[in-house]
C-alpha cells in the first residue's frame, strides 16, 4: 500500500511537469486556482520528476530533425487560383530520388463572395512510404502563414470594422492510384481530425473556417509538441499551438435545441443546455440601461470586490441578491420612477439601483423567466441574482489607436475577462448583451466545447457567443464557459447577467430529504457516470459560502474526494487537478491513494508518473 508521503510526492512530481506544460503551450488555465507553494514542490519531488522524465525521454522523445524548407510567393497560376507560400522538406541529396518525400503550397482561390477568401493547403507526398510526420511538418509551416492571415483580418475588423473572414481546404496527393480507396497515409490522417474529399466532393468546413476537425486534432497536436520537443518541427507545432489559443472563432448555435427539448418533456430538468435568446431587450430600454449606468461608472459605483472565480476586482453592480431587489422601492418613489427619472435626480446608488431594477424587470419576470422555465424544462426555476458586469477598456480610457496600445498598461487599468468555469450557485444562467460588441461572434461570453465526451480548458477549442444587442443566451451550470475582451478593442462591454435556480426535487420520486435544505438541490445525486455533476457538486461543497450558514448543510451532505475520485476515474481532468492538490496537501488517506493509483493506471497503464509494485517494493 502506497503511504501519504510517496501519494504527495508522486502527484506533487506530476503537478511540477503539468504547470511546466501549461506554460509551456500558452493553454487556458483552470477555472479554479491552486495555491500550491512549486518551489516546496520542485524540493520535495526533483529526483522523482527526473526520473520519471528520464523514462518519458527513452519512450516518447523523437530525434529525428525534419528540416522544412520554405518561401513566401506570390505567382499568379491562373485566374483564379495564386501561390502565396511553398514548403517542402529539404534533402539530403544521397539517393538516387531527390524529389523531396512532401511539398505544400498555400494556395488563394479568388471566388465572388467579397466578404469570404478561400486558401487551401495542398501537400504533395512523392514517397509510399512518407510519414505522417513528413506530412505533419510541411502542413504546421503552411497552417501558421494562413494564421498569420486570418490573424491580419481580424486586426481589420478591430481598426475599420471589415467583416472579412477567411476559410481554409486542405488536399493531399500521394500518389494514391486507387481514387475511390483512402490510402494508409489518409487513414492514418483521418483518425487525428483530417478530412480529404474526392474530386468530385466539396470540403467540408467546420464552423470555425478550417478543413478539419481540431477537437480531435487538438490532443494529438499537444503529444506531437512533446515528442518532437527540440526538434525544428517540434518549434514549429508550438508556434502554431500558441497561434491556435489566440483565434477568436464564433460559437454555432444549433436549431436541433428545440427537438431535444420536445423530447426531454417528461425527463425532469434538462442539463447541457445552451439556448439562444434574440431581442429580449428593445434598444429603447437597453438605451435607459445605459443612460443610468453612465453615472454609476462615472461616480466608479462599480464593486471592486474579488471575484468568486479568479480573485480579480469584479467590476459588477447587483440588483437583485437571491431573489429580492438591493433596495425596496416604496409606492411614493414607485410613481416616481414610472414616471421617470432624470439624471440629475439620480444623486444616490440606491436611486441608481432602484431604476435599472424598475426598468429591467418586467422584461426579466415577464418574457425571459417563462422562456428559461421552458428551455430547462421546469416550472419551478425562479431569478435568484442579477446584476451587471462590464469588461474591456472603460469610458475615459479610450485610446486614440488601442490596436497599437501597450497591453500590459491597458490591462492594469480593468478588467478583460472570466476564466474558464463551472457554475456552483445557480443551475443555469442567462447573459443578456446590452451592446453590440459581441456581435460578431469574437468578443465576449464564450464556452469550451466537449471533446470526444471529455471536457478541456484548451484555448485551442474556444467558440464566442454571437450576441447582437439586447440578445440573451441562457446556458446550464454544466457548460463550462468564461469571458475574453481582446485588451485592443476601443470599447467597453456591458452584460446583464441573470442567474436561474430550481427548488424542486433534483429527480421524480425522489425523498424530501437534503434536498429540500440545501441551496443547490440540482446538485445532489448525480448519477454514476456522470463526471461533470460530481466534480461540480464536491467544488460546490468546498468552494460555496453563504452568509447565514446554509452551505454547511451540503458540506455535510457530501464527500467531495469520493466525487472527484470518482469524477476523475472517467478521466476528467478538472477532478485530476483537484484530487493532485489534495494529495499535495496531505489530506488524502493512504488507502485512498491507492485507489487513486489504480484508476490512474487503468487509464493509461504507461504512465510513468503513477508508481508500480517494483518501484513500491523497492522503496523508490
Amino acid at each position: 500500500m502506497m503511504n501519504r508521503n510517496q501519494c504527495k510526492q508522486w502527484w506533487s512530481a506530476a503537478a511540477l511537469l503539468a504547470v511546466c506544460l501549461i506554460s509551456l503551450l500558452d493553454t487556458s488555465a483552470v477555472a479554479f486556482s491552486s495555491n500550491t507553494n512549486y518551489n516546496n514542490v520542485a524540493s520535495i519531488s526533483t529526483s522523482k520528476l527526473h526520473a520519471a522524465t528520464t523514462e518519458i525521454n527513452k519512450l516518447t522523445h523523437v530525434t529525428e530533425n525534419i528540416i522544412v524548407e520554405e518561401a513566401e510567393l506570390i505567382q499568379q497560376v491562373d485566374e483564379n487560383l495564386t501561390i502565396l507560400f511553398a514548403a517542402r522538406i529539404s534533402t539530403s541529396g544521397d539517393d538516387d530520388d531527390d524529389s523531396p518525400p512532401c511539398e505544400g503550397l498555400l494556395l488563394q482561390k479568388n471566388n465572388d463572395e467579397s466578404n469570404i477568401r478561400h486558401y487551401q493547403a495542398h501537400i504533395t507526398c512523392h514517397h509510399d512510404d512518407d510519414s505522417v510526420d513528413h506530412f505533419l511538418a510541411v502542413f504546421h509551416k503552411l497552417l501558421i502563414q494562413y494564421l498569420f492571415i486570418e490573424h491580419d483580418l481580424y486586426q481589420d475588423q478591430l481598426r475599420y470594422d471589415d467583416g472579412t473572414t477567411a476559410m481554409l481546404s486542405i488536399s493531399l496527393d500521394d500518389n494514391n492510384e486507387d481514387a475511390a480507396t483512402a490510402s494508409e497515409l489518409q487513414v492514418q490522417l483521418g483518425h487525428i481530425g483530417f478530412s480529404f474529399p474526392t474530386n468530385d466532393e466539396e470540403p467540408t468546413y467546420t464552423n470555425d473556417g478550417i478543413q478539419m476537425d481540431l477537437s480531435k486534432y487538438e490532443p494529438f497536436l499537444n503529444s506531437f509538441i512533446i515528442r518532437h520537443r527540440g526538434t525544428e518541427q517540434g518549434n514549429a507545432s508550438l508556434i502554431l499551438h500558441k497561434m491556435l489559443c489566440e483565434r477568436r472563432v464564433s460559437y454555432q448555435f444549433s436549431n436541433d435545441d428545440d427537438d431535444q427539448m420536445e423530447q426531454s418533456q417528461s425527463s425532469g430538468r434538462r442539463r447541457n443546455v445552451v439556448s439562444h435568446h434574440p431581442s429580449v431587450l428593445a434598444p429603447s430600454i437597453i438605451d435607459e440601461v445605459h443612460s443610468i449606468l453612465d453615472v454609476v461608472k462615472s461616480r466608479q459605483w462599480l464593486s471592486t470586490n474579488p471575484d468568486s472565480v479568479d480573485g480579480l476586482p469584479s467590476l459588477h453592480l447587483n440588483l437583485i441578491t437571491n431573489g429580492k431587489p438591493l433596495f425596496d422601492i416604496d409606492e411614493e418613489e414607485e410613481g416616481a420612477i414610472e414616471e421617470g427619472v432624470s439624471l440629475e435626480e439620480l444623486s444616490t446608488f440606491p436611486q441608481c439601483i432602484k431604476s435599472l431594477v424598475k426598468v429591467l424587470r418586467p422584461h426579466l419576470y415577464e418574457n425571459l423567466l417563462p422562456a428559461a422555465r421552458k428551455v430547462l424544462n421546469s416550472p419551478t426555476v425562479e431569478i435568484s441574482d442579477v446584476f451587471i458586469r462590464s469588461y474591456g477598456v472603460q469610458p475615459g480610457q479610450q485610446e486614440d489607436d488601442t490596436v497599437d496600445a501597450d497591453d500590459d498598461d491597458i490591462e492594469s487599468k480593468t478588467r478583460f475577462g472570466l476564466s474558464p468555469h463551472f457554475d456552483v450557485t445557480a443551475y443555469a444562467t442567462c447573459v443578456m448583451a446590452l451592446d453590440a460588441v459581441a456581435s460578431s461572434g469574437k468578443q465576449g461570453l464564450y464556452t469550451i466545447p466537449p471533446t470526444n465526451g471529455f471536457h478541456t480548458s484548451s484555448a485551442v477549442l474556444k467558440k464566442f457567443f454571437p450576441l447582437k444587442k439586447g440578445d440573451g443566451v441562457v446556458h446550464t451550470f454544466d457548460i463550462l464557459h468564461g469571458v475574453d475582451v481582446d485588451p485592443r478593442l476601443n470599447q467597453p462591454r456591458t452584460s446583464l447577467i441573470i442567474w436561474f435556480t430550481d427548488s424542486s426535487e433534483s429527480s421524480v420520486g425522489e425523498k424530501e430529504d437534503v434536498s429540500s435544505s440545501v441551496n443547490q438541490p440540482w446538485l445532489l445525486r448525480p448519477s454514476k457516470d456522470d463526471d461533470i455533476g460530481q466534480f461540480v457538486l464536491a467544488l460546490a461543497s468546498e468552494r460555496t459560502v453563504e452568509e447565514d450558514g446554509s452551505h454547511l448543510k451540503l458540506k455535510s451532505a457530501v464527500d467531495p474526494l469520493q466525487l472527484y475520485i470518482s469524477s476523475a476515474a472517467q478521466g476528467n481532468v478538472f477532478a485530476m487537478t483537484a484530487l493532485g492538490q489534495m494529495c499535495d496537501d496531505g489530506v488524502v488517506p493512504d488507502d485512498q491513494c491507492d485507489v487513486i493509483r489504480d484508476f490512474l493506471l487503468a487509464l493509461d497503464s504507461s504512465n510513468p508518473y503513477v508508481p508500480n509494485d517494483e518501484l513500491e517494493a523497492s522503496g523508490r
